[in-house]
């Protein structure tokens, strides 16, 4: 008989990868509303979420800031990573966390986002939008 070992989930290590991944989320007004005893995978992706949004609005306005757009583009690819995960929670809570977060009646942020995903986020948002 082999030895197996248990490991925790992908999902209950989100809080501490989006804290070391995601340039500028630490010090967001997002991140600095979670209280230690909230790092919770659910609410800690869904402030993500909030803060790749206003990040992502931001560059449809007026502000084309290049340091805005070096931590969208990060945000991408961890969306990416999160949509090509083997734990099905984190891919579940890409989409209810992060896409349910998209305004229905803001098309131009739809497309923008729709626009710039990959691969596997581009599959989910696809199947999601349906």
């Amino acid at each position: 008989m082999e030895d197996f070992h248990l490991s925790p989930r992908e999902y209950e290590n989100m809080p501490g990868f989006l804290a070391t991944r995601a340039p500028g989320f630490v010090e967001s007004k997002e991140y600095q509303a979670i209280s230690q005893a909230e790092s919770i995978p659910g609410i800690v992706i869904a402030l993500f979420g909030e803060y790749f949004l206003r990040l992502q609005k931001t560059l449809l306005s007026i502000d084309r800031d290049q340091a805005v757009q070096g931590k969208v583009k990060e945000c991408y690819k961890i969306i990416e990573y999160m949509a090509s995960s083997k734990d099905p929670e984190v891919r579940n809570a890409l989409i209810t966390e992060i896409f349910h977060q998209l305004d229905p009646t803001d098309l131009q942020l739809r497309e923008e986002v729709s626009k710039h995903l990959q691969t596997n986020s581009r599959v989910r948002y696809e199947k999601w939008m349906t």
